[in-house]
């Protein structure tokens, strides 16, 4: 008995013939499309086509009016959504300070159901308990009769 294989023979990958080529034909004409798109117009200096569009670490080839350019000035730490109903976004985790509040495991579970019926109140879809906390922090030192309530029940 012999340990010596015959090689078999490849898949027949005659279909495919000139696919290659083709994905690399409409690749360079996305590209030669993009780059055409992306070209500024010489008539028009103030064109939206003109302004830079940058990554985070690609630096930016056009100024402003004022000589600065895009990347002078400070990023936003997350783009900012649409707020309903005074509600602000949370911070992105980079920016986020933790914060722990400790509570009994009954009072976890009406906070909970609270937390529900909130959310069913306000007709919304989704609400986690940061959102809420963060809210009430907000209504308590916006909101001056809140203020003092909270001031009673403390002292």
């Amino acid at each position: 008995m012999s340990a010596a294989r015959t090689p078999r023979p490849g898949p027949d990958m005659g279909g495919l013939t000139g696919d290659w080529e083709r994905l690399a034909r409409i690749r360079a004409k996305a590209e030669d499309a993009a780059a055409t798109r992306a070209e500024p117009q010489a008539n028009e200096p103030d064109s939206p086509q003109n302004d830079a569009v940058t990554s985070r670490h690609h630096d930016a080839t056009t100024d402003d009016a004022d000589g600065t350019s895009d990347t002078d000035q400070p990023r936003p730490a997350r783009p900012q959504r649409r707020a309903r109903g005074g509600r602000r976004p949370a911070p992105a985790a980079s920016d986020a300070v933790a914060l722990t509040v400790r509570v009994d495991p009954d009072e976890a579970t009406e906070i909970d159901h609270w937390l529900l019926a909130l959310r069913d109140d306000a007709h919304r879809t989704r609400l986690d308990k940061a959102e809420a906390i963060r809210e009430l922090l907000r209504l308590a030192r916006d909101h001056e009769p809140t203020r003092k309530a909270l001031l009673k029940r403390l002292t």
